[in-house]
């Protein structure tokens, strides 16, 4: 019975990733068709994978710094992880920390930082452009579906 709920459990979590993924994908062409953006593929896809598999976390920073995490960051999963929790920040979230004085500037230079020590694809492409990348998270949460969004 146990197992049966884990993989029950399991199959929900990835199906409503896959919906998600739908969701982000639908949203990410209609920012690139209305504002006639012209972005690498790798870009695109990568970019909506990050906003999907991040939908249903309720804190990308885990509580503590971007800077105690990229500093202590050791793998290539502590390098996208932070990567991709600057590129939220800085796209959706771009008020996060500034009552302490960080503004997107700071996010900006973590997340390239983080993504560039990954010296693989889409990593290099998402170092080289992470502003377009935040850019196309900021365009398209604002045409999220409301309850998303709660």
């Amino acid at each position: 019975m146990c197992c049966l709920t884990l993989t029950h459990e399991l199959t929900d979590k990835y199906c409503m990733q896959a919906e998600y993924l739908q969701l982000f994908e639908q949203l990410v062409r209609e920012v690139i068709q209305t504002q006639g953006l012209c972005l690498p593929w790798e870009l695109q896809q990568y970019t909506t994978a990050v906003m999907a598999e991040y939908t249903d976390k309720p804190d990308v920073t885990l509580g503590k710094t971007f800077a105690e995490r990229y500093l202590t960051a050791e793998t290539v999963t502590d390098c996208k992880w932070v990567g991709d929790a600057a590129l939220l920040v800085y796209g959706a979230f771009p008020q996060y920390r500034q009552h302490r004085g960080v503004d997107r500037s700071y996010y900006r230079e973590i997340g390239r930082s983080a993504y560039s020590r990954i010296h693989k694809q889409p990593f290099e492409i998402m170092s080289e452009h992470f502003d377009l990348a935040g850019d196309l998270v900021s365009a398209t949460v604002t045409q999220l579906p409301i309850q998303l969004l709660q």
